[in-house]
Formats: C-alpha cells, structure tokens, sequence
C-alpha cells in the first residue's frame, strides 16, 4: 500500500468519524400479534422546547411488516417526507408542535420492524432541553392502543447529551429497541475501497507519479 493510499484512508476514516459524531441508528421491533382490526403506527420526533432544544432530523428506512397490512392512507405534519414504501421517511424535529408521520394499517399481523437514524445538533449536543422520537399505535379513531397514557417506544436524547431508550411489552404486544446497525459502517468502507481502486489505477498510470 503506497503512503498516497495510506494517507487517504486516514482522511477518510476522520471524515467519516467527524460526520458519524452527531449521528446514532437502532433497530426497532414492534410484536403486534396481540392487537386485532387496524388503525395507525404514528412516528413522531418532537423537541421538547421549540426554544431551547437542538434540531435534529429522524430517518426511517427498511421497514418489514410481518403479517402486518398497511392501508394506503397516511398523514404528515409539515416538513416530513417520504413512506415506508418510498423510504427513507425524514422527520425533522422542529417544522411544527407535533412533527408526525401516521401510516394507516388494516391488519396488525404479528410484528414490524425499521432501521432508526437520528442525526444532528440534538445528538450529543448540550442544551436546556432534548427531544424524543415516538413510536405510537392508534386505532381507527387515533386513540392509543397497547398503552393507553401514550406511546408504546421512544428514544430520549437528553439535554445532557445522554440517550434513554424506553421499550418493553404493553398489552397486545412488546416494543425491542437495539442499536446498530452502526451508522455509516459500510460507506466508511465504501469510500476506503474506491479510495483504494483510485490508487491502484494511478499506480499503473505511465503519466502519474506517485508521491
């Protein structure tokens, strides 16, 4: 391996590092098979104080259902893009008081899964106040199901840059959140092979020298 090579990895790796710093991803499991008719899973990632909380963004992607059928009715606050079947589905946690994103399901099956992204200043910034990513379910008439006072898994990123992950069984079903996987793991090394390939095509390049 040449220093040029070496010496690009290097940077690359530190890039990476510097844009990862403001970034966590988990996995998140939803077990349904208690719950029966349909409803909606609402997602939600709202500041805590439009005026003291950081801004941060959350992105969904690879959602699974398992025996679970959405409908085709969504609602989404100002701001959000994107579904679970054009992923990624982008929450910003500061468009609105309530930043949602509420898919319509018309039978629950047995479980559903999606990889969670938060990124931004909220992540591991100090400020007054945090925000929190929720993940709801509600019946046809929006109310909360599986646990009636509110939702059923959330992830807190508190103002003291610490993250409280709550999930657990609620009645119907059980809520997993796990981290991983790590975020940008694979374009880390996406970028440390192209980096790698650029090198090789120089060194067999007459009109180039290496340094």
């Amino acid at each position: 391996m040449t220093r040029r090579t070496i010496l690009i990895a290097a940077s690359l790796a530190a890039l990476a590092g510097s844009a990862f710093a403001n970034m966590v991803t988990y996995t998140v499991t939803v077990g349904t098979a208690g719950l029966t008719g349909g409803g909606f899973i609402d997602l939600e990632f709202n500041q805590a104080n439009a005026l003291t909380s950081l801004s941060g963004l959350a992105s969904v992607n690879y959602f699974r259902p398992n025996g679970l059928t959405l409908g085709s009715t969504t609602f989404i606050s100002p701001g959000v893009s994107g579904s679970f079947a054009a992923p990624p589905v982008l929450i910003p946690n500061h468009q609105s008081a309530a930043n949602f994103y509420t898919q319509e399901v018309l039978n629950w099956g047995t479980s559903f899964d999606f990889i969670l992204t938060l990124s931004g200043p909220a992540v591991n910034g100090t400020a007054p106040d945090g925000s929190t990513f929720f993940v709801n379910l509600l019946d046809p008439s929006f109310n909360f199901i599986g646990n009636p006072s509110g939702e059923v898994a959330s992830v807190v990123l508190n103002p003291d840059t610490t993250i409280t992950v709550n999930s657990g069984p609620f009645a119907g079903g059980f809520s997993n959140i796990t981290p991983g996987p790590e975020p940008g793991s694979l374009t880390l090394l996406g970028l440390v092979l192209a980096a790698l390939a650029w090198s090789g095509r120089r060194r067999f390049n007459p009109k180039s020298h290496d340094v």
